[in-house]
């Protein structure tokens, strides 16, 4: 009887990689969809139909003009990653003066699947042409549907040049570079290319393995940790992960250093009122756990390893998370910040008639606007009943909140920016995450203290 939801995902993987980042946010929002459905959606996150290791060969040296074997002293051909657009393998490179590599070192080496750009750009060329049509509508042309299809156009073909991704994992680095608790990979920049990104490789735990049903003592942490990183990022970077799925998330231990047990708890209560869990008075970081450890790990069956992670919290091993597949980011101009934390600020202080006044006065077309007294009417209302209840990521979140004010938005004709909706998406995306480590972590609260 669930045939039909194995045909869906058989039919959004041969859709192309547009369509698997449908599917990708689609099976992190269990609060949408029932469970068997995320569960089948989910496989698009890491078993996308990898592409034979022939066309990789032939377009790593299409791209370099040197064989595989001239920079790597080991390559694995079995990819550890497949994503919608490229897919990851390990490999070691060899010692180099020329790029400044003094001993064999782990890297993962991530490859564009051969024709990507060209099948991405085909299907925004048909989504664009549909948006043509239906923008002759009179009814829609206030949603500026072309202009749409070609913000999200942009956004998809960025990720196909991984030298964007490069110089994002650079300024993620530095952004988050006094960071005990997030890291991103580094990329060896002079072998940095538009098809390929050779990076460093950090052995770690998917936390898909921690989003089931069986619960961790690092849980709380991690949501804590996601929760500061996603504000900072947004608060005071203006440089978003727009792509934090499960799968492009990763879960490591740094080895318990030798400091105060008393004075690290101390600090680890404190951080939870900053955006970031750091301070400058932490001793410098301390080692992660090794390969041998994480392979461990991975390989116990899940309430062993339950146990095993609990044992490891209470000896002082610290949850540490790396984010990864940095291509889709969101980036305000400072107009668009200014209104987006003006609105964001509005909505965590249920102050539902502010909230409607900014859409309609910050919109792109303000005349467009229909009926603005039931707009701000309802908006009151909405917000009013959701101060009623008890707000946590497990009961109402943000980004159910934001779905339904879109509806409102839509009924009234208010035309938003779309790098607002960018940054919706990249809220419901964490979001979709936090309930499964944290029930208790309210975002909203979290968010009101660093935005005043």
């Amino acid at each position: 009887s669930l045939w039909w939801i194995h045909y869906l995902t058989w039919s959004l993987e041969r859709g192309g990689p547009t369509f698997v980042k449908l599917a990708q946010w689609a099976s992190s929002r269990r609060d949408l969809f029932p469970k068997f459905v995320c569960d089948t959606l989910a496989r698009l996150q890491s078993q996308v139909t990898p592409t034979p290791f022939w066309r990789i060969r032939r377009a790593f040296e299409r791209e370099y003009g040197v064989p595989i074997e001239t920079l790597f002293e080991m390559f694995n051909e079995t990819p550890i990653g497949v994503g919608a657009i490229a897919q990851v393998y390990r490999a070691r490179l060899r010692p180099s003066e020329a790029l400044g590599i003094p001993e064999p070192t782990e890297c993962a080496v991530k490859i564009l699947h051969p024709g990507v750009a060209t099948q991405i750009r085909d299907d925004i060329t048909v989504i664009g042409f549909l948006a043509r049509i239906i923008d002759r509508i009179p009814q829609a042309k206030w949603l500026s549907l072309p202009d749409e299809v070609e913000v999200f156009g942009s956004m998809m073909m960025d990720q196909c040049d991984l030298r964007t991704e490069g110089r994002n994992l650079i300024r993620f680095s530095e952004h988050f570079r006094d960071s005990p608790s997030i890291s991103f990979p580094r990329p060896c920049v002079r072998l940095l290319r538009k098809r390929v990104l050779v990076e460093t490789y950090l052995d770690a735990l998917p936390l898909s393995l921690f989003l089931d049903e069986h619960h961790t003592a690092a849980d709380r942490t991690l949501a804590e940790i996601g929760t500061n990183c996603f504000l900072h990022m947004l608060v005071f970077d203006n440089f978003v992960h727009a792509d934090m799925h499960p799968g492009n998330i990763y879960v490591t231990f740094c080895e318990p250093h030798p400091g105060n047990a008393y004075v690290r708890r101390a600090r680890d209560i404190a951080s939870r009122h900053r955006p970031m869990p750091a301070h400058p008075d932490d001793p410098p970081p301390t080692p992660f756990i090794g390969s041998e450890k994480v392979a461990q790990l991975r390989a116990m069956p899940a309430h062993e390893r339950v146990a095993e992670i609990n044992r490891m919290i209470k000896q002082g091993y610290r949850p540490h998370m790396m984010l990864i597949d940095t291509g889709l980011v969101c980036e305000l101009s400072p107009r668009n910040l200014t209104n987006f934390l003006d609105l964001f600020m509005a909505v965590a202080k249920f102050n539902g008639r502010r909230v409607a006044q900014l859409m309609v006065e910050r919109s792109r077309t303000p005349w467009t606007a229909h009926d603005v007294p039931g707009f701000e009417d309802a908006m009151d209302e909405f917000l009013r009943s959701v101060r009623l209840q008890t707000l946590t990521l497990g009961q109402l979140q943000v980004g159910t909140i934001l779905s339904k004010v879109f509806a409102m938005v839509q009924r009234h004709r208010i035309k938003l920016e779309g790098d607002f909706v960018n940054i919706g998406i990249a809220i419901a995306l964490v979001e979709g995450i936090g309930p499964n480590l944290d029930p208790d972590l309210d975002l909203l609260q979290r968010a009101l203290p660093i935005l005043q």
